[in-house]
């Protein structure tokens, strides 16, 4: 499990893939990443009017490609593929260039998704779906204020697997722009809560990789 809430995480992966750097520099390029990922993944503006079941009524997903999904996309593989693949590295395994599966954009309403046998999944949180009159359009370009922006964190649990059925519970916050890695076998949910609070719903955009273990290269 790998969680990008702030550029500070950023830094410690871009440590490991540009070792040759000096702090400074990779401290100066993750704010820069973080600043690009952050400003598309509030272009990704999505109806709910749009979205499909794909898992009960508790998981939705947007048929076909929005030019802001591609987008989006093809810059997080592009600035994040090194980073990311030199830490999968360090924890035992690969992860294979081409996608296996996505991007698409998924909506937890409730309920979650579990990262299947030999794959890991990358998301990026985008801003919720809106209703019918309530997409805003952005004026002032990529790098402009959104409604996303004003968006509040919503809440989600990580389950890892640490052994048989046992699992460690792993609370976090995310808002639009924030990048999460599942790994095998773990699984992110919408955390069920009663009350008052911030929304327990998340929408990301998903993307699937295969993997393959160091002892099976």
């Amino acid at each position: 499990m790998l969680v990008i809430h702030t550029a500070a995480d950023l830094v410690s992966i871009m440590a490991d893939a540009n070792d040759s750097q000096r702090t400074g520099l990779i401290e100066k390029k993750a704010r820069n990443v973080m600043g690009t990922i952050r400003a598309l993944a509030q272009q990704v503006v999505c109806s709910a009017e749009d979205m499909e079941c794909a898992d009960g009524e508790g998981v939705l997903r947007l048929p076909g490609l929005l030019p802001a999904v591609e987008t989006l996309n093809i810059a997080f593989h592009k600035l994040m593929r090194d980073p990311i693949f030199t830490w999968a590295k360090k924890r035992g395994y690969s992860i294979d260039v081409e996608l296996q599966r996505g991007p698409t954009v998924v909506w937890f309403k409730s309920g979650g998704m579990t990262c299947g046998n030999d794959m890991v999944v990358m998301l990026i949180v985008v801003p919720r779906p809106k209703r019918s009159g309530g997409v805003e359009k952005d004026v002032e370009g990529i790098f402009g204020t959104t409604a996303a922006e004003q968006e509040v964190l919503s809440t989600g649990i990580i389950k890892s697997p640490v052994g048989g059925p046992i699992f460690v519970d792993s609370p976090f916050e995310c808002q639009v722009g924030d990048m999460i890695i599942l790994e095998e076998g773990e699984q992110i949910l919408v955390k069920e809560t009663t009350g008052p609070g911030n929304p327990k719903d998340f929408c990301v955009l998903c993307a699937v990789h295969s993997t393959t273990k160091k002892n099976e290269v």
